[in-house]
Parts: C-alpha cells; sequence; structure tokens
C-alpha cells in the first residue's frame, strides 16, 4: 500500500460558480484599473463611456462576491476558486468605492 500512500480519494470537485467568482473578479479589477489609467494617460477629453464601464465593473464585482459566498458554503467542493473569487472581488468592491467616494 506504499503505491497509494500520496493519492487522495474524493468526491470533490471544483464548482463552476467558484470558477465564474474568480474570473469576475479578475476582470473587474482589470476593467476598473484600466478606466482609472487610460484617462489618466490620455490627452483627449473624458467620455462617459469610462465612467459607465466602471459602473459595470463595479456590478460584476459584486455578482462574483454572491457567487463566490454561495459557493464557498457548500459541501464537498473545493474552497480555492471560491477563496479567490471573494478576495479579488471583495477589493475591486474596495476600489469601485474608493473611486465613489473620491468623485471619479
Amino acid at each position: 500500500m506504499k503505491l497509494l500512500d500520496n493519492y487522495k480519494f474524493t468526491n470533490k470537485k471544483h464548482p463552476e460558480l467558484g470558477i465564474m467568482s474568480c474570473v469576475l473578479g479578475c476582470i473587474s479589477g482589470i476593467f476598473m484599473f484600466l478606466t482609472v489609467i487610460v484617462p489618466f494617460f490620455s490627452e483627449k477629453a473624458i467620455s462617459a463611456g469610462y465612467g459607465l464601464t466602471c459602473a459595470l465593473a463595479f456590478v460584476m464585482a459584486i455578482v462574483g462576491e454572491v457567487f463566490g459566498i454561495i459557493t464557498k458554503k457548500r459541501k464537498d467542493t473545493y474552497d480555492l476558486f471560491p477563496l479567490v473569487g471573494i478576495i479579488a472581488n471583495g477589493i475591486s468592491i474596495a476600489f469601485g468605492i474608493f473611486l465613489i467616494v473620491l468623485g471619479l
């Protein structure tokens, strides 16, 4: 039985909503970052599209946070993607609130 000592046999799997939460967190973080950086280095007038993109990224972060929390509560699933999604979406939400308070 020395051969099987290094293997884990389990019914756990990576949940789809957890992966979606992770993806939404990364995408919303990238979009929020770009909506601040691109107008900063641009010499043209800033259009309303940047604000709309930031608002949609904020909504994506909230949806991703909900997906991550729902998935984290499930049994028999791995917690890697939901945890990364919760952290990434939390950072995006905090950055979005910071932008709202700052008035950008």
